[in-house]
Parts: structure tokens; C-alpha cells; sequence
């Protein structure tokens, strides 16, 4: 089964300024797609999107469009594969990854399998916007290129899906706008540090090792490895794992591992259940002082102050 998607109406429902919502149900109850617009600001929109297949479904765009300035996509559940016709190539956007691409919808096929949940956001940030802030998004690919999210920018993504009733007040708006802006600068400063790092080959057997000192880093939060038992674990030496860990993640081992702590302590306070020191205990930190300095460091806010907005 396929559908096509119309064009125009996609250039429509980016271009609006104000709050929208397109609700598409596939024929013969195969599926839905759902794309909720908050406009943020001028020149700053947010898309909450939800794509739900109950039997494989092919979305299908005849011609690209081109919308200015910088598109940021975050998937936060599941993964659909995507096909351009041009240029030509073939990825899988999924969980846990971000594309940071200059504001353009390529022309292609999405395939979604059976049975599958797809969660994401999508942010448009046009250039009038970034111009007037004289922020050089142009650093970011021309065309889709799918990398692994920053801890940080997985953590704002889901906040902004999450959302609890939109960006209504002035407050939400900007509390909003700083979120999305913080998630561009992660990009672009991942570019810049990918830039200055093509130096540093990767093979295949290097990035699947690579992959896996992340997933180590991110299941010991409590007592992580050195870099030098982290080397040995994934057979990589220190320079390949330091350099290499920084050009693919745009952050240094360390860095990644500070972040999954902060990912983590956040969302156990959320829950309302642990107190803060349980919580410093649980992500590595053996003095509670030290977490909640960092936490507030990272996040402008006492760990505290955290559980109790969610406990209330």
C-alpha cells in the first residue's frame, strides 16, 4: 500500500504562522499521521509528529521542497526508512539519532513496517531569523545526514514533545525558543568539531566500537570505566577513542557521560519517588553537594526545586 503526500499542502502547513494540526488516516485503517505546528516565535516553528502503521505503508513525495534556513528532526521512538530520488540515497531515520540538514524536504519514498510507533520533532528555524542573529547555520549539510544525538539534545527533544499543553504564555514561548535555540547550537558546534576532525579515519569495526563505548558509558553511570579500561573494552586505542568518540558524537567521552548522568537524575526526579540524594548516589556522584552544584550548572535549576515542580 502507498500514499502520496500533496506538496502543496505540506508547504502550506510549514509556512502558516500560527498553531495547526494535520491528521492524516491511511485508507482501509492502516495507519495515522500526526503533525501538531506551534509556531514559537517569528521565524521558529515546532512540529510534534506521530506516525503509527498497522500494516507497511509507503508515503511517497514526487518533488522536493525548500523552505529556508535550518530543519532539525530528533527521533525519539521507533524508525522509519527514507529514500531520496534527489539527490539519490537511502537512510533510516530511528531512535536515539538527529538530522540537522539546511530546510529542505527532499523528494522520495518513506517506508514505515508493520506494527511500528514513530515519535519525533521536527524544528524549522527560518533564515530571516537566523540572519538576524547572524548565526552561520550554513555549516550544517545541504543534504540529510543522520548522526547520533547528544544526551542533551535527546533530553530537550523530549521535553519539547512531551510539551504539558504547548507554548501558550509569553513565559512558555521563550522558555521555548531558548530550548530549540540550545539544540541548534549542539549542532552546529558538532559540525564545527567534525570539521576540524576529518583527519581522524573511521572504519566500520572503528564506529561499531565506538557505538559500543557509548552504550558502556551510558549503563555505568555509577562506576564508569577509565579511559584506559574504556579503550581495552572496545579494542580501540586512546587516540581512535578520544578523537574518533568526538568527531561521531560531537563530544568528548566524558562529556557524554556527564550528560547521561544530567539525562538520567533528571528523569528520576521527575518521578517524584527518589530524593536528591538517592538520585546523586544513583548517577555516580558520592557527595550530594557536587551533584546538585553540577545539576544547576547544567540545567539553571536545583535539583530540588525539580522534584518538587513535579511533585506538586
Amino acid at each position: 500500500m502507498s500514499y502520496r503526500l500533496n506538496i502543496e499542502n505540506l508547504r502550506e502547513f510549514m509556512s502558516e504562522t500560527s498553531d495547526s494540526c494535520e491528521h492524516l488516516v491511511f485508507p482501509q485503517k492502516r495507519g495515522i499521521y500526526r503533525a501538531q505546528k506551534e509556531w514559537i516565535a517569528s521565524g521558529i516553528t515546532l512540529f510534534k509528529c506521530t506516525l503509527r502503521a498497522e500494516d507497511e505503508v509507503v508515503i511517497e513525495q514526487k518533488e522536493s521542497a525548500f523552505f529556508g534556513g535550518a530543519f532539525i528532526h530528533v527521533v525519539l521512538e521507533g524508525g522509519v526508512s527514507f529514500e531520496t530520488s534527489q539527490p539519490k540515497g537511502s537512510f533510516e531515520y530511528r531512535r536515539g539519532y538527529t538530522t540537522a540538514m539546511e530546510a529542505l524536504h527532499p523528494s522520495g519514498i518513506t517506508r514505515v513496517a508493520r506494527g511500528v510507533s514513530v515519535h519525533s520533532i521536527g524544528i524549522h528555524i527560518h533564515e530571516d531569523f537566523l540572519r538576524s542573529r547572524e548565526i552561520e547555520w550554513k555549516k550544517i549539510a545541504k543534504e540529510p545526514r543522520l548522526l547520533p544525538s547528544n544526551p542533551k539534545v535527546e533530553w530537550i527533544a523530549k521535553s519539547l514533545y512531551q510539551g504539558r499543553g504547548g507554548a501558550q504564555s509569553d513565559a512558555d514561548r521563550l522558555r521555548v525558543e531558548s530550548q530549540i535555540l540550545e539544540i541548534l547550537s549542539c549542532e552546529l558546534q558538532r559540525e564545527e568539531t567534525r570539521g576540524g576532525m576529518e583527519r581522524v579515519k573511521l572504519s566500520g569495526y572503528d564506529l561499531e566500537a565506538l557505538h559500543k563505548a557509548r552504550v558502556i558509558l551510558e549503563q555505568n553511570l555509577k562506576n564508569p570505566p577509565s579511559l584506559i579500561e574504556l579503550s581495552r573494552a572496545i579494542h580501540l586505542n586512546e587516540f581512535k577513542l578520544k578523537f574518533g568518540f568526538k568527531r561521531l558524537f560531537g563530544v568528548a567521552p566524558y562529556e557524554m557521560l556527564f550528560l547521561f548522568r544530567m539525562q538520567r537524575a533528571r528523569g528520576l526526579l521527575e518521578e517524584g519517588i527518589f530524593s536528591v540524594g538517592e538520585v546523586a548516589k544513583e548517577v555516580g556522584y558520592a557527595q550530594q553537594s557536587s551533584f546538585s552544584a553540577a545539576f544547576f550548572r547544567h540545567f539553571g535549576v536545583l535539583p530540588k526545586e525539580v522534584a518538587k515542580s513535579w511533585k506538586d
